[in-house]
């Protein structure tokens, strides 16, 4: 609360000698001896958006104070200025009416100049949030816990005062150095949000959860409004406009605080501590503060909260669909305190635990009654935060010793070079531009805060706490410099982005190595160190071997290939390993990209051996990863099979999370390439978990991973359980970049096989056709396949009009390409189509084309179907019956030709043949015609590239 307090033993002996004063304007900062009634002013302590803290003299009780100075906002609820003032008030008021030691003391609240002040007492220490970050590691879990059960009294006595908290977080707990912990700001969250604005899914929240959870009145889910009575709770002996006995609607019946508020889009709180129901009704209840308080004890004892996002309503579905991340690596969090912390975070308020009461019952029942008892005291505070300094020298220590490296940030990632980026984006006029642009915005807003926060804690680490020496200190900070020359990379691929940049902006920020990287001192003091001589020179050729790792990323491969070989030989010659590490493995992935995999195998097995020497041991796993992809690509499975043991132990060991879902995805591919479609499969899925499990987790890396298993589902027979993951694959894509971009359409190819296997025609249909309208949308895209496969579906549904112009369209799409197999193709699956629709006339010259393109293709096989197709319509034309005879004849004899594989097909000529060649000798003799057999119809093929043939055509009647 006081954290900035130079005035401790001034003006406090002698009160009287600061002198009333008039500050003016009320929104300016009052001077020291400022009276507000009884309190005189001592100087301010810190200012926020929503108020300002002043240290304070009582003159009545001669002690020292804390004066909180509201900003009174008007909101829609208050749409004028002296109606926010009475709310402001009334909330505050609230506050004043609990008396446990472990709720700050308010005074007094009054009106002052048009603003609402409170008087409190006054505690000297630091809050939860800078207590929970003054270490890398989370506290002991006994420690945390002992101050979590402080910070839970003081949230339970205010329920039983029939107060409810609204918006715990860290921020709102106060230590003091005397070791007393207490809650503070009790109904005065202004921090607002607009979900509208923010999440356009809030009606899939709504839709998520009970209306009587959306509505949540007041008698709701076990809360008592009536123990809520509106009291003052003040003893108010102020003068003039300082007092609040006139203003303050003291409640009662009256009150509307109580009342029923409609749901609404948005309010006031801390969306990443706030309960799923408080992002859809500005109802707060007592269920609410303690899912948050659950929230933030979570978040102390693993490091990192429970719900990945940033986004409000993202933050809210994830805890509705109970999407709590799994404890990290290496967490000594029991199981009974983790499952106590879990039903706090359940979805449905009537499921959490039946009071904060019950709560820190459960947070007291540890089994192991021997187990040894923290204390969490004024020592054991200043010692994780400040040794021997007080919270104030602390403060300003850290200030001067750590200032914000904001000027680097800005020239990267500032307002103006955001705005210049999302320019630039946007101009490309793509559909998916702006779901891209916001993707990557809040994908690097995230790691430019894990960024900041890294090079923050490396510098009070070493110049502001004295816990770690300054070679480490210079480590640290050269990792974090290399995180930002990655950053710097992406931001100049998207100065002037190229329609292949736009469409996979994304994987260049998604690719962002995590900057908690460079908290592995140990890695870090293994790793060689660029002499001081040279750090100039490696610095700027650090920016190009960044630039190629963008190009990678953003699909610009030929550009990255030809940069990194021009880099290799600089760098080379300097002999920095690290950097000519990087730059040999990028050449490596990039040839690898090209399909030039014997040459990719030389340049990463070159790559392994120099990191190997070198120690420097991830980028080792990450060579191993990459070179066992290429072998497995080259018919060594077995051998890549062993290397990945090697990548395995390297990930495990340095706990390199980051590299796991690959690592696990070249283990399931080696498995599909030796024959084991069950271990495939579980790789896949422990790569999806251990995706999911990454603190910077994000669901488009998941994407990909559920289209290749549901594909790798199709290939064992479970088209099923492969079209929930096409569609998990489609509904991320369609979240993430847009429901236009082209990976949704790759998602519906896939999707509408597995719909297809299944017998869902009219499904494969609606997706073809959706990944159709999205396919045109590519500069030059090829759209023969997709309209092959349409036209296919059609055709099987009857829609044979319709499977005409698809037909159509496609056979012109690969004309264009001179691609005589697809022509083929397009051609005979036209003429079927035009026979279904009773035109023979057009499907006699449609199957004569495709005899034409399959004698192009060179395929005995293709130019005998089409032969029999051709020689059933000309039958049909009592002139072309010799023809037809003869047509069929060569087709027989081209099945016989390739063996027993076609005895079927030839069996099914030969019928045909001799049943006409029978109707011919009676209609000669004058005999009735016999019932020809049904011809036989062609096994469609499931191809995602290449599109089932179409059945064969029935005879006209």
């Amino acid at each position: 609360m006081a954290d900035d307090d130079d005035n401790d033993a001034e003006g406090v002996a002698e009160p009287s000698e600061a002198p009333a004063t008039d500050p003016g304007d009320p929104n300016d900062l009052l001077p020291r001896g400022t009276s507000l009634g009884r309190y005189s002013i001592l100087g301010q302590l810190e200012e926020t958006d929503d108020a300002v803290l002043y240290a304070a003299y009582d003159v009545q009780s001669q002690r020292k104070i804390a004066i909180k100075l509201l900003r009174v906002r008007v909101t829609p609820d208050d749409p004028n200025e002296q109606q926010a003032l009475l709310r402001l008030a009334r909330e505050a008021q609230r506050g004043a009416k609990i008396n446990h030691p472990c709720v700050v003391q308010v005074l007094e609240v009054g009106v002052f100049h048009d603003r609402v002040f409170m008087a409190m007492e006054f505690i000297d220490g630091i809050d939860l949030r800078n207590w929970m970050e003054a270490r890398d590691d989370p506290f002991p879990w006994p420690e945390v816990l002992r101050v979590f059960r402080e910070a839970g009294r003081g949230l339970a006595a205010a329920h039983d005062a029939g107060v409810v908290h609204g918006d715990f977080k860290p921020a709102n707990v106060i230590l003091g150095e005397s070791g007393r912990i207490c809650v503070l700001n009790f109904g005065l969250s202004r921090d607002a949000f607009n979900a509208s604005k923010d999440d356009a899914d809030i009606r899939e929240l709504r839709s998520s959860l009970p209306e009587e959870v959306v509505s949540l009145s007041g008698r709701e889910r076990g809360y008592d409004k009536d123990k809520d009575k509106r009291q003052s709770g003040t003893d108010s002996e102020g003068e003039g406009d300082s007092s609040p006995a006139n203003l303050i609607d003291e409640g009662g019946e009256n009150s509307k605080d109580g009342d029923e508020v409609p749901a609404a889009v948005g309010g006031f709180g801390t969306p990443a501590y706030m309960a799923p129901e408080r992002h859809v009704s500005r109802k707060v209840l007592p269920p609410s503060d303690q899912f948050s308080f659950c929230v933030a004890l979570y978040e102390a004892l693993y490091g990192e909260r429970p719900f990945a996002g940033t986004r409000p309503v993202s933050l809210a579905l994830a805890a509705v669909n109970r999407n709590i991340r799994p404890a990290p690596e290496g967490a000594t969090v029991p199981a009974w305190l983790r499952a106590a912390v879990l039903k706090g975070l359940s979805p449905l308020p009537e499921d959490r635990h039946t009071s904060m009461e019950a709560l820190l019952r459960e947070l007291a029942s540890d089994p192991k009654a021997s187990r040894k008892r923290w204390v969490v005291g004024g020592a054991v505070i200043a010692a994780g935060v400040a040794g021997v300094l007080g919270v104030a020298q602390l403060r300003e220590a850290e200030k001067a010793a750590c200032a914000p490296e904001t000027e680097k940030l800005n020239d990267i990632w500032g307002p103006k070079r955001r705005e210049a980026l999302k320019t630039a984006m946007l101009a490309s006029k793509r559909p998916w531009a702006e779901p891209t642009w916001n993707t990557i915005e809040d994908r690097v807003d995230d790691w430019v805060a894990v960024w900041g926060r890294g090079t923050e804690l490396a510098c009070l680490a070493t110049r502001a706490w004295g816990v770690a020496d300054e070679e480490l200190y210079t480590r640290r900070k050269a990792c974090l410099d290399r995180g930002l020359a990655e950053l710097a990379a992406l931001s100049r691929a998207l100065e002037a982005p190229s329609q292949s940049v736009v469409q996979h902006a994304h994987g260049v920020a998604m690719g962002l190595r995590p900057p908690r990287r460079c908290r592995d001192d140990d890695s870090l003091l293994r790793r060689p160190m660029a002499p001081a001589d040279l750090a100039e020179r490696i610095a700027l050729l650090r920016a190009d071997v960044e630039d190629v790792r963008a190009y990678l990323r953003a699909g610009q491969t030929e550009a990255a290939l030809h940069q990194a070989a021009e880099l290799e030989l600089e760098i080379a010659s300097i002999g920095h390993t690290p950097l000519h590490v990087e730059v040999v493995l990028l050449r490596g992935e990039a040839l690898a990209r090209s399909q030039k995999l014997q040459e990719a195998r030389t340049f990463l097995e070159r790559g392994a051996a120099l990191a190997h020497e070198a120690g420097l041991e991830p980028e080792l796993a990450d060579a191993y990863i990459q070179l066992s992809g290429v072998l497995r690509g080259t018919g060594h499975a077995d051998e890549a099979e062993r290397l990945t043991m090697f990548a395995a132990g390297l990930v495990r060991r340095l706990n390199l999370s980051n590299l796991g879902p690959p690592l696990a995805v070249e283990q399931a591919e080696i498995a599909i390439a030796l024959g084991k479609p069950s271990v495939a499969l579980s790789k896949y899925y422990r790569a999806i978990k251990l995706e999911s499990d990454r603190l910077d987790a994000h669901p488009l890396r998941l994407g990909p991973m559920w289209i290749r298993l549901g594909q790798l589902l199709i290939a064992q027979g479970d088209p099923e359980t492969a079209v929930t993951h096409f569609a998990d694959a489609r509904r991320i894509f369609e979240q993430v970049l847009g429901p236009q971009h082209p990976l949704v359409a790759d998602a519906l190819l896939d999707l509408a096989r597995a719909q297809g296997q299944l017998g869902n025609d009219a499904a494969a249909i609606a997706s073809l056709q959706r990944a159709l309208e999205v396919r045109r949308q590519l500069d030059g895209a090829t759209l023969g396949a997709i309209e092959l496969r349409l036209a296919d579906a059609l055709l099987r549904t009857g829609d044979a009009a319709q499977a005409i112009t698809r037909f159509s369209e496609a056979e012109a799409s690969y004309g264009a390409l001179n691609d005589p197999r697809r022509l083929y193709e397009a051609a005979y699956g036209r003429g079927l189509a035009e026979v279904a629709d009773g035109a023979d006339a057009p499907a006699a010259v449609s199957l004569a084309r495709a005899v034409e393109h399959a004698n192009t293709v060179d395929d005995p096989i293709l130019r005998a179907d089409a032969r029999f197709a051709l020689a059933q319509v000309l039958w049909n034309d009592a002139t072309q019956q010799t023809r037809a005879l003869a047509l069929a004849g060569l087709a027989e004899r081209a099945y016989f030709a390739e063996g027993d594989a076609h005895a079927a097909s030839r069996q099914s000529v030969n019928d045909w043949a001799a049943a006409r060649a029978e109707a011919q000798r009676r209609r000669a003799e004058n005999k009735p015609e016999p019932t020809p057999a049904a011809p036989p119809t062609k096994a469609p093929a499931d191809d995602a590239e290449t599109p089932p043939s179409p059945a064969a055509p029935q005879d006209a009647p």
